[in-house]
């Protein structure tokens, strides 16, 4: 369970920035996609005041190409979209994996197929020399 920390300060010309106040919010509250906005007062009993927080979580890179969206907004918290997510791109590594170690495998018997041909041209070879001869 992820928290957002959120650290707020004045801003002081002259001088050092004044600590006005902190509060955490864990990521769950917060839904991916989606607009979220809220006055939270600081964690600090001893800091008065609240805060106006607007928060908008997007991924930080496109979608491949091979995942269709039906348009439909996300479901469930931001954790259970990040845990969905997670899952989603093990899959995908998973597939690449799989599809190097086909190729690998691919290369491996092609080479082996030209050793097994050239042994046998030279077997052949060998037997064609040996019959001149008799």
């Amino acid at each position: 369970n992820g928290e957002i920390v959120f650290q707020c300060f004045d801003k002081d010309v002259m001088g050092d920035d004044d600590d006005m106040g902190r509060f955490t919010m864990p990521m769950q509250d917060v839904p991916l996609s989606q607009l979220y906005r809220e006055w939270r007062p600081f964690d600090d009993p001893e800091k008065t005041g609240e805060i106006e927080i607007e928060i908008f979580l997007k991924e930080d890179r496109a979608p491949s190409p091979r995942i269709k969206t039906d348009g439909k907004k996300p479901k469930g918290s931001l954790l259970q979209q990040m845990e969905a997510k997670e899952r989603r791109d093990q899959l995908r590594a998973n597939a690449r994996k799989d599809a190097e170690l086909a190729d690998r495998e691919q290369l491996f018997r092609d080479e082996a197929r030209k050793r097994i041909n050239n042994a046998s041209a030279i077997a052949l070879a060998k037997e064609q020399r040996r019959q001149a001869k008799i």
